[in-house]
């Protein structure tokens, strides 16, 4: 197996003759510039009181700006590496180390260093979500997981310290109680760099999201009840499968029974479509009824007239849970309401969410319609996340009583979509605010980027016994890679293909693929195929190259 790596700065670090110009205009330039020491000493216990020692440390603490009751402005530092320094007879030496990962003790600051500035210029909060590490550039984004109980968090860090034994970070009060170590003063944590910070300091969202603990959206966990609610996008989803396959049409009608009418209708006294007892209702009211209106009655409806009952409806979404990669979904019924085994969680919601999206763009429109009115009645859409300046457009939102309220919400913004998903809010406003502030973090904090175009070369391999030596290597669809606007220095790509190749070779025969990697996890995969056709050479140059295989090897 052959490869090629490449950091997004363009830094070539193998013979793969790749095209990276791309990558490069990605990044920003390192700036290196001389800090003051504006640092943090630790808090070992919840009542030390921390008082600068300047004798102890041979540098001066940093000027109070801001009263420890005053505001703090968010942002207003600069990018700094920063030159080695002394501190207590020890230098540290600060550099860009894209693969830190690192285990030690951390503390958290004391109040003492509220509104004082830090080493990048900023003024430290203490409840801020921000951390002082001794060697990271500044500002940083880091990830602290407190190796006792799993807790995990990304931070900002954006000041210099700990300077105390194996002490790793220094961490804000905040986050401290968010890890669940402030009563003991420290903790065995696990610190890893996740890449360069915003400036402008407006990052409380997206590191509040990062969390991941007790009461948090955690990938592959379960989930609270409010999850369970959103799960009729699976009773929509085997729906939308029939209508492909054309098992029912949006003219085809299913009958209301009595256990859908007196379940999910209004005698039930939960949302409903108002279904009539012994009627019939077409699949395309049905559709309506359910998205615009949540219908627990048109739920059951359905599932009664595609599987003949809810039990064996419950079977159809597991088996589509599980080919759709949802490995810890499980339903019992079509309308996530209590009293069935149902679990689900934030991840799976995301998966099924963005494939309905994508494999049903012309039902997906019915989302975002206003209201609908059936059986004489009138209602508006229950989503109340449209009209917004975020651009939601759909999909699903849910309450469960002592669970509280979550939302699958997605948004179109220039031509970018975006999908998030909150849970166990307490109200409306504050579910529909943290949708809001996830969907903005987001188009703030990423961007799609190109990569390369169409059939434009991404690299060369490498050929055996051909009239080249090398073959171009390209991808038939643009690649596209969604990154963090700070950090891309973590980024690398690498093309892996199994080779060399033996001629002859055709034109359009997949060989490898491009492999997007932040840090060491693999985000994105784009399929290579070779952009021209290589004979099989003369007796001469296929010698040379037995002889080279023979002799050296080919890598």
């Amino acid at each position: 197996m052959m490869d090629a790596n490449d950091a997004l700065s363009g830094r070539a670090v193998t013979r793969a003759n790749m095209s990276a110009s791309r990558f490069r205009k990605l990044m920003c330039g390192v700036t290196i510039v001389a800090a003051c020491l504006a640092f943090a000493a630790c808090s070992t216990t919840p009542s030390s009181k921390n008082k600068f020692d300047p004798k102890k440390y041979g540098v001066k603490g940093s000027p109070r700006v801001v009263s420890e009751n005053g505001a703090v402005p968010k942002g207003g530092g600069r990018y700094v590496v920063g030159k080695p320094y002394k501190i207590a007879g020890k230098w540290y030496r600060p550099k860009l180390d894209p693969d830190y990962d690192k285990v030690g003790l951390a503390s958290w600051y004391g109040p003492t260093f509220y509104g004082r500035m830090t080493a990048n210029g900023e003024i430290f909060d203490k409840n801020a979500l921000t951390a002082a590490h001794t060697t990271m550039p500044l500002p940083s984004y880091a990830r602290v997981t407190n190796l006792s109980n799993g807790r995990s968090m990304i931070v900002r860090v954006n000041d210099r310290g700990p300077f105390h034994g194996n002490r790793v970070i220094d961490l804000s009060s905040r986050v401290a109680d968010m890890l669940n170590f402030k009563s003991k003063g420290t903790a065995k944590v696990r610190v890893q760099y996740v890449g360069r910070a915003r400036m402008d300091g407006r990052d409380q969202q997206y590191l509040l999201a990062s969390y991941r603990g007790p009461g948090a959206v955690t990938p592959g966990g379960t989930m609270p009840g409010t999850m369970i609610a959103m799960a009729k996008l699976m009773t929509l989803d085997v729906l939308f499968g029939a209508l492909d396959k054309g098992t029912v049409t949006l003219e085809t009608t299913f009958p209301v029974s009595e256990h859908a009418w007196r379940t999910g209708g209004a005698p039930a006294r939960t949302t409903t479509m108002f279904a009539v007892l012994n009627s019939e209702v077409p699949v395309a009211d049905l559709i309506r009824g359910i998205i615009i209106q949540n219908a627990n009655d048109g739920c059951i409806i359905v599932a009664e007239g595609l599987a003949g009952s809810e039990g064996a409806f419950a079977e159809r979404m597991n088996e589509r849970a599980r080919e759709l990669g949802m490995t810890h979904s499980h339903f019992g019924n079509a309308t996530g309401l209590p009293g069935a085994q149902i679990r689900t969680t934030a991840r799976g919601l995301f998966i099924l969410a963005a494939y309905l999206i994508k494999a049903h763009p012309q039902l997906y429109r019915i989302f975002s319609e206003e209201a609908f009115t059936w059986n004489g009645i009138y209602q508006r859409n229950r989503m109340a996340l449209f009209g917004n300046s975020i651009g939601i457009d759909g999909l699903k939102d849910g309450f469960v009583e002592g669970e509280g309220h979550g939302v699958v919400s997605s948004s179109i913004k220039n031509v970018h979509r975006l999908l998030t998903v909150v849970a166990g809010l307490a109200d409306q406003d504050a579910r529909d605010q943290a949708a809001v502030d996830l969907l903005g973090a987001g188009y703030e904090q990423f961007d799609t980027v190109e990569v390369y175009k169409a059939n434009e070369v991404v690299a060369e391999a490498r050929v055996f016994g051909g009239a080249e030596s090398y073959v171009p290597l390209v991808s038939y669809v643009p690649v596209e890679m969604t990154l963090l606007d700070a950090g891309r220095e973590v980024y690398r790509m690498r093309v892996v293909y199994t080779g060399p190749i033996p001629a002859p070779i055709k034109k359009g025969q997949k060989v490898g693929e491009l492999r997007l990697y932040k840090g060491k996890e693999l985000v994105n995969v784009a399929p290579l195929f070779t952009a021209s056709e290589i004979v099989v050479g003369d007796i001469k140059q296929r010698a040379v190259d037995g002889a080279l295989e023979l002799l050296i090897g080919w890598w």
